[in-house]
């Protein structure tokens, strides 16, 4: 037995449960948070590779695992990535059956956070490109909904994510033979090339974001949420590595400039098209462009304290991205998706939480979404001050669009009924808006644990 196994192995038998109880999805959801959030415990917290008692036995669980060729290692520094994964999947799991996610949801998630834990194990971590893949079809699972006709936005990601993974399997071959720690000039302008073309697909950087938009409409939102958060850690994780692994990348001429100016480039036509969004969740899809523009442009800066912005960033998003899919996705299962004139009377609280969601993903104050938007602001204001003034304008349109939303779905209609909100959701939907407002007073109870993610890749964070 080995840790990497072990986790394989929970994972599956996590799921095995799930769909055993895929009839009853509060119970799975329950099942299946528990379960991921012991997980991303056990692995952050048990020592690999050392002899612990248990039950007077002296035990001992290497951190190794090599399958045909190929070796899968918990190091010290993955750790953090693997359980803030899970984490984020447990926090997104729980509240899950409120907004009516499909059945198979909780037996394919674990299996999804499986695949990407192997991305961050596997070596060499080229081969993770493989692993995203793996993920990327289990999302299509969970995205395609049984009876529908409509799986043109779940294509558009598997197509697209297929291509990333050739374009950086490509790259692991150039690089094995022209060598690992150092690149000629030529052969560092390729791989460069290509490894901006893969990222920005794994990433879903404007024009690869076609699937966004497109499966938001198609899907449950909350699913899509939860797919988003997921593939976009795992390429985050994945972008940080392969910076870490290369000194030559890291000192490519324009990288980070260019990194800069394509979240810059993201904010702006993000904004402008969420702006005139009619429909509530390719609002959202918008938005979550919008959070990604502003984590590339931490991430454009270069420092040690971009990079941790990004990681902020990235962690915010579950938060607000969570809150604000679970406001919506409950409207949306109860109200359906045409009456949102009167919704704030019918439904307060899941109109409330949706709201602080948008305003959080949008970095108004006092939200989770605005500390590492103010931080990132105070840095790059006296460098790039148009880059500054491009997010500024993102958060003050995006605050404008959400007041908008706001006024409507609080305007008189004819049917203003209130109706009644069972405790239980009403305990998630308040719990959403409180922790939203909680991490934008009080940063500190959380974000340093989420920049400590990828503290392990010693060369990005000295």
């Amino acid at each position: 037995m080995n840790a990497p196994f072990v986790l394989f192995l929970f994972s599956l038998i996590i799921a095995v449960v799930a769909f055993s109880l895929r009839a009853q999805v509060r119970w799975s959801s329950v099942w299946v948070s528990l379960g991921v959030g012991v997980l991303a415990g056990l692995v952050l917290l048990v020592g690999f590779d050392e002899p612990y008692g248990f039950l007077g036995l002296s035990l001992k669980l290497p951190s190794q695992w090599v399958v045909l060729g190929r070796s899968f290692g918990i190091g010290g520094e993955i750790r953090p990535m693997i359980s803030y994964l899970y984490l984020a999947a447990a926090f997104m799991i729980a509240p899950a059956w409120i907004v009516g996610v499909p059945r198979y949801f909780t037996a394919i998630a674990p299996l999804m956070l499986a695949a990407v834990a192997a991305s961050l194990m596997v070596k060499p971590f080229l081969f993770a490109a493989i692993f995203i893949g793996l993920a990327a079809m289990g999302a299509v699972l969970l995205l395609v909904v049984p009876g529908t006709s409509s799986t043109t936005g779940s294509m558009r990601l598997l197509i697209l994510y297929s291509l990333a993974m050739i374009t950086v399997l490509i790259t692991g071959w150039q690089l094995e033979i022209g060598g690992v720690t150092s690149a000629s000039q030529a052969l560092a302008v390729q791989v460069t090339a290509l490894l901006a073309f893969g990222f920005a697909i794994l990433l879903a950087v404007p024009p690869f974001h076609l699937w966004l938009p497109r499966v938001i409409q198609e899907s449950n939102v909350y699913v899509v949420s939860f797919v988003a958060i997921i593939l976009q850690a795992a390429g985050l994780f994945f972008l940080f590595r392969f910076l870490d692994t290369y000194p030559w990348l890291r000192e490519s001429e324009g990288l980070f400039s260019g990194i800069e100016w394509a979240g810059a480039v993201t904010v702006l036509l993000a904004t402008l098209w969420a702006a005139g969004q009619r429909d509530p969740r390719t609002l959202t899809a918008y938005c979550l462009l919008v959070d990604l523009g502003v984590m590339l442009i931490a991430i454009g800066t270069g420092s040690q304290l971009g990079l941790e912005l990004a990681l902020g960033i990235s962690g915010a998003r579950v938060i607000s991205l969570g809150a604000l899919s679970l406001g919506l996705g409950y409207l949306i299962r109860m109200e359906g998706e045409h009456s949102w004139r009167g919704m704030g009377f019918r439904r307060p609280v899941a109109s409330s939480t949706f709201l602080v969601g948008l305003l959080s993903m949008t970095g108004f104050p006092l939200t989770a979404g605005f500390p590492a938007r103010w931080s990132l602001l105070a840095s790059i204001k006296s460098v790039n001050p148009l880059i500054s003034w491009v997010v500024l304008l993102a958060m003050a349109i995006l605050t404008g669009v959400t007041l908008r939303w706001a006024a409507f779905l609080f305007s008189p209609s004819e049917d203003m009924e209130r109706r009644d909100t069972p405790l239980l959701v009403a305990v998630f939907l308040y719990g959403g808006i409180a922790i939203t407002v909680l991490l934008g007073v009080f940063p500190q109870t959380v974000f340093p644990w989420v920049v400590e993610t990828a503290a392990g890749l010693t060369r990005l964070f000295p």
